[in-house]
């Protein structure tokens, strides 16, 4: 998928790191699954490898056979199912691991989401100790997620965005709004299943952008309670910048939360925008490092 098109979460934090790259002054080419192969490599600088998973393997090697080469880790790339890893002990011998042991070990750099997403990495491949990393969350632009003015924050309201995958947190979810009959839940996104929700819960699909923040912004609380490690997850920080007064119901598998500037008793709601709209210079940093 081109990220200067539309897409996920992947896209909008590929697309931030390239428009700030081409401000400063870099070319940049983009390759997609259907460009490689076909375009000569040997010319360029630097290839970042980022979002990968869709081409084709024997592409990948001669890309990085003749390249040199950095890596931005989007989810799990180490895995077959790549959004839900499971991390357990056999992930460790999974057949997919040899390529990507041998890529993340001639990498010039690998770059992480979160701390989070490092360790987890670290577990199934304790290999990757020896070889340079940095961690550097996912770009969002508060611009893009500010919710219109004069909205009103209903009290005992919770909003939750994807919910309803089973890696998102679906069970953790129903249970939590089964046991809080006190609030009322609205699910926005996909599903991968049709499922019964409890009473104090409504189902409303897709919402664009815009609508999304205006969504935030009349719920008190946010819920995202995953099942697996996610590698950051970018909903609750725009939710913090749609809601400033909105709070947060999240685990210890959020990825943002593992960063000490995210905040323990208290969320840092000031630091975690400041960061996330600072990762295109951070990672514009880690990349012009390769390139001396």
């Amino acid at each position: 998928m081109n990220p200067m098109g539309t897409g996920g979460g992947a896209q909008a934090t590929d697309r931030e790191f390239i428009n700030f790259g081409i401000r400063q002054g870099h070319d940049i080419y983009i390759l997609t699954p259907h460009e490689i192969g076909k375009t000569p490599v040997k010319d360029f600088e630097l290839a970042i490898l980022s979002n990968c998973v869709t081409f084709p393997k024997n592409e990948l090697k001669k890309l990085t056979d003749n390249c040199r080469f950095m890596i931005y880790t989007h989810d799990y790339y180490i895995c077959r199912f790549r959004l839900y890893f499971p991390s357990l002990p056999k992930c460790a011998t999974c057949r997919y691991m040899p390529f990507w042991k041998d890529i993340y070990a001639r990498s010039k750099l690998n770059i992480f989401m979160s701390p989070l997403h490092w360790e987890t990495h670290l577990g199934v491949m304790p290999e990757l100790s020896k070889y340079p990393h940095a961690i550097v969350p996912s770009a969002i632009n508060p611009k893009d997620h500010q919710a219109p003015m004069g909205i009103d924050m209903t009290p005992g309201t919770v909003i939750g965005v994807n919910n309803l995958f089973g890696f998102k947190g679906r069970e953790n979810v129903l249970q939590y709004a089964q046991e809080h009959k006190e609030l009322q839940f609205t699910l926005v996104g996909g599903k991968e299943k049709e499922v019964e929700l409890p009473e104090n819960c409504k189902y409303v699909g897709f919402k664009q952008r815009e609508d999304l923040a205006k969504a935030f912004a009349e719920h008190e609380y946010l819920i995202h309670l995953p099942s697996t490690p996610q590698p950051f997850e970018r909903t609750p920080v725009e939710f913090l910048i749609a809601n400033p007064k909105g709070k947060l119901i999240i685990n210890q598998l959020v990825g943002a939360r593992s960063y000490a500037w995210f905040g323990k008793s208290t969320i840092n709601r000031e630091e975690i925008i400041r960061h996330c709209e600072e990762a295109p210079k951070h990672f514009w940093r880690e990349v012009n490092a390769c390139l001396k």
